[in-house]
């Protein structure tokens, strides 16, 4: 049994349905009235979703059940490979490229025990929108607030049509280092620490982390605001998440380093003895 569960055949068989899967999840968002149901979704950790949802969606529910067993297929496949096979190899071949390869299967079991700790724990708060000056309550425990806000380009971009605004955002006129926010967070009892943040650079507290996602705007043509979209959310396996990660593509490059050859051998251009 766990020779079969280990077979690269199980492994074939569960990433190509785990493909059509999200290509299904693709066709119901966007063929099948399904965009806000997925959208919701992605505002909130997944389990609290399916408690408060699975009734009243059933197709997605359906879906995402069934990507979620997919899902746990892979994982049980991944175990028995890694310490059923590789980790055999490794211990009787005794090369770096055998230990480096466990080391990797080990690294991707990893990241996906957090990918499926993060559907069930911590929290997540999506499309907040905070001006200069604004302050909110986390969790009941993070006070968050905005010191200073910078938006250096055309204000007016952010009233235009969201497509036409996407559109309009182009490298000229949307500078992505200059436009940040200034911000204050911390817990109730203790002091804050007040960072800059950008839409690529989150400020993080602890296991609460602020994420600007977008730009926004209030105001007439004449006296627009610029304010910020964010996500606020805590998962304490976020850090140790991205670690593991950054160490994955590291194992990968060196795996990739000491396996690479310079091509097959030149082949003799002594002539052929004719027999």
């Amino acid at each position: 049994m766990l020779g079969k569960l280990s077979s690269i055949r199980i492994t074939f068989i569960t990433l190509t349905t785990l493909f059509l899967l999200l290509m299904a999840g693709i066709a119901m968002s966007s063929l099948f009235g399904c965009k806000e149901t997925f959208a919701a979704m992605n505002q909130t950790i997944v389990l609290a979703w399916l408690k408060n949802n699975w009734q009243e969606n059933s197709a997605v529910t359906l879906w995402l059940l069934t990507i979620t067993a997919t899902a746990l297929v892979l994982l049980a496949n991944i175990v028995c490979c890694t310490f059923g096979k590789q980790l055999k190899t490794a211990v009787r071949a005794t090369t770096i490229q055998r230990w480096l390869f466990f080391f990797l299967h080990i690294l991707f079991l990893i990241v996906l025990v957090c990918h499926g700790i993060s559907m069930v724990t911590g929290h997540k708060t999506t499309s907040i929108v905070l001006y200069k000056g604004d302050e909110l309550l986390f969790n009941e425990q993070y006070r968050i607030a905005v010191k200073a806000l910078n938006f250096a380009d055309d204000p007016a971009l952010l009233q235009m049509d969201p497509r036409k605004s996407r559109k309009m955002m182009t490298r000229d006129r949307f500078h992505i280092k200059e436009n940040h926010a200034v911000i204050s967070i911390g817990e109730k009892t203790k002091k804050p620490v007040t960072r800059k943040a950008t839409m690529l650079h989150p400020v993080s507290y602890g296991g609460a982390r602020v994420t600007i996602t977008g730009f926004t705007a209030r105001g007439t043509s004449k006296d627009i605001e610029a304010g910020i979209d964010v996500t606020i959310s805590k998962d304490i396996f976020t850090h140790f998440f991205f670690t593991v990660y950054a160490l994955m593509i590291v194992a990968m490059a060196g795996f990739t380093a000491v396996t690479w050859h310079n091509g097959p051998k030149e082949k003799s251009h002594e002539p052929q003895k004719n027999h």
